[in-house]
């Protein structure tokens, strides 16, 4: 909807649909918010569309299961930031200067949140399994989560993953 009025100039569907993204995304922030139920406490994790990752039925991961390869918890965290960003975007064309600040204020939170829960130091990339350094490292690339002092090395990583 945030990219029907950036492309096309149209505000209609976000002006009928915005108080039911409003609803479906303080639901999400109360998740972010809820450490007895998200252990991202400030990112919410629930929304985990992976279904397009790594093929049908796929694991991204080298090693099935691993709990150091956090795909859906990582796609969920991502979604969250992307879907906050649209809400700003959204509240800015509907001219909500308050919920726009709010949702840009939630969506640097988990920004930041992102990578303190997902950035594997050992391995200097996102996610624990080498065999997910693209849909781990590329997400948090696209939403800039990487700090200056890591953005190389986990640019490195993907460029030497794509050898």
């Amino acid at each position: 909807m945030a990219m029907q009025h950036q492309y096309y100039g149209d505000t209609r569907t976000p002006e009928r649909k915005f108080s039911s993204l409003v609803k479906y995304t303080e639901n999400l922030i109360a998740n972010a918010d809820s450490s007895a139920s998200n252990a991202h406490e400030g990112l919410a994790v629930c929304d985990q569309f992976k279904d397009w990752l790594c093929g049908n039925a796929q694991s991204c991961c080298t090693h099935k299961g691993s709990p150091n390869c956090p795909v859906g918890a990582e796609m969920g965290g991502f979604n969250y930031v992307l879907g906050l960003r649209a809400m700003s975007q959204m509240a800015t064309v509907l001219g909500n200067s308050t919920a726009a600040a709010r949702y840009a204020e939630y969506a640097s939170k988990g920004t930041t949140e992102f990578h303190t829960f997902f950035y594997n130091t050992t391995l200097n990339r996102y996610g624990g399994d080498i065999g997910a350094t693209q849909s781990l490292s590329l997400p948090a690339l696209k939403i800039g989560s990487p700090p200056a002092s890591v953005y190389p090395e986990v640019v490195k990583a993907v460029d030497s993953n794509l050898k």
